[in-house]
């Protein structure tokens, strides 16, 4: 006898027309067989499918905000090292700054900080010179003739003050392309005064093995004129070397001042707008007599 309702047959009722086992019949049949329901709790709940859909989703919760939780760790962490990279680069700039002493002559003349007649100076002579004393030899030295700055000089980069280092490995390894480059060093910068007042120029590296033939790069166009300083504050006049309207990135805001000590020597001074503009500058030497002018591929 059919006690279902009228109109309804077994395929018309899904789940219900089916025959299933009732959680309370799965715990009795396995009492019946001598058998613990808790140690089969698994067997049980294998008849709920739903069950099995509720776990693996709570897992899969889980396993989504692990890793929101672990990808906002690391983020924190990265955050907090630049946060400490800044603030050490920051806290050198500034000793940097302080190393280099006031940005004004403090009355002394070239001889009377070298130690020596500035016309029989040399350049382990002024390297010899603290930050702040290098710093005054160059407030002191005089602006070099702008018709005489022709050809191809020499340099070196001096050391002093905590960023030397820093200022030392930018000039050899990132100015010369942008990039880091192991197997550059800069050699010096050239000169032509192609107008009365005006000219232009460029640097020069080496790059190569270090045992070998190098190979000589000329580039990092710049355009020279004479005019006040930007470096120090009493308006006297040096050689400028600006880069911006050749140059992209960093060495966009690169400006170079160069003053005279002798005939063959020269101190100089740069800096760019990431490492504080003039009141930071890194200091260099030029050394002659120049070689001819070159010039570059272009």
């Amino acid at each position: 006898m059919n006690l279902r309702p009228l109109g309804y047959e077994p395929n018309e009722l899904p789940d219900c027309s089916t025959p299933r086992q009732r959680p309370l019949s799965i715990i009795n049949t396995l009492l019946c067989q001598g058998l613990n329901p808790c140690t089969h709790l698994y067997y049980a709940l294998a008849h709920f499918p739903c069950v099995d859909y509720c776990f693996s989703t709570v897992n899969f919760h889980n396993e989504i905000t692990y890793k929101k939780e672990r990808t906002v760790g690391v983020f924190k962490r990265l955050a907090i090292l630049a946060g400490a990279a800044a603030f050490s680069n920051l806290a050198l700039t500034a000793v940097n700054i302080l190393q280099a002493g006031p940005r004004k002559p403090d009355g002394r003349t070239m001889g009377e900080i070298l130690g020596k007649d500035p016309a029989q100076a040399f350049v382990e002579d002024v390297k010899r010179l603290s930050r702040s004393e290098t710093m005054q030899l160059f407030y002191a030295a005089e602006t070099p003739d702008f018709r005489s700055m022709q050809g191809e000089y020499q340099a070196e980069v001096l050391k002093g003050g905590v960023l030397g280092p820093a200022s030392i490995y930018f000039t050899h390894h990132i100015f010369p392309t942008g990039n880091i480059t192991l197997d550059t060093h800069w050699e010096g910068k050239a000169f032509l005064p192609a107008e009365k007042t005006s000219g232009y120029g460029y640097n020069l590296f080496s790059a190569g093995p270090t045992s070998g033939q190098r190979q000589v790069l000329r580039t990092r166009k710049f355009r020279t004129w004479i005019g006040p300083t930007t470096i120090g504050k009493n308006g006297k006049d040096s050689f400028h070397l600006v880069y911006s309207p050749f140059n992209t990135g960093l060495i966009h805001s690169m400006h170079d001042e160069v003053r005279q000590i002798n005939e063959h020597l020269f101190i100089c001074a740069g800096y760019m707008a990431l490492g504080g503009g003039p009141i930071n500058p890194a200091p260099f030497v030029l050394i002659g007599p120049p070689s001819a002018w070159v010039g570059l591929k272009e």
